[in-house]
């Protein structure tokens, strides 16, 4: 298993969680243990990527961590940090429930695909 402590949105942002991760090849069974902070309430499953609680910059956007979001579906795994923060301002400026509808619906359409099944290296 494999651990990091990150801020949530309890406490308003200022609350820190374990998130845990299996440590697998297959990507849906990697992040499962992911929706325990969601469950508990510390992550909502839509949002922008929780931060480090080891970070001590302030949160970028203002709008809630959460597990799936615009850096996991509309990035390519080359971005670099600065169009991912990108992405996240533009989620956040847009962030209601037809936006959230959307990435819950594009996230479960994931699980039916190939990659969310095969062995990946990390």
């Amino acid at each position: 298993m494999l651990r990091s402590r990150q801020r949530g949105k309890r406490n308003q942002g200022r609350g820190t969680f374990t998130r845990w991760a299996w440590n697998t090849n297959i990507p849906l069974t990697r992040h499962l243990p992911g929706l325990l902070p969601v469950i508990t309430g510390h992550l909502c499953m839509v949002g922008v990527r929780p931060r480090l609680a080891s970070s001590n910059s302030p949160r970028d956007v203002d709008a809630p961590a959460g597990l799936r979001g615009p850096a996991l579906l509309d990035m390519d795994t080359e971005a670099t940090e600065e169009e991912i923060a990108l992405g996240e301002t533009i989620y956040a400026s847009r962030c209601g429930l037809t936006a959230r509808m959307g990435y819950l619906a594009r996230g479960a359409a994931t699980l039916f695909r190939r990659r969310a099944w095969q062995s990946s290296a990390r």
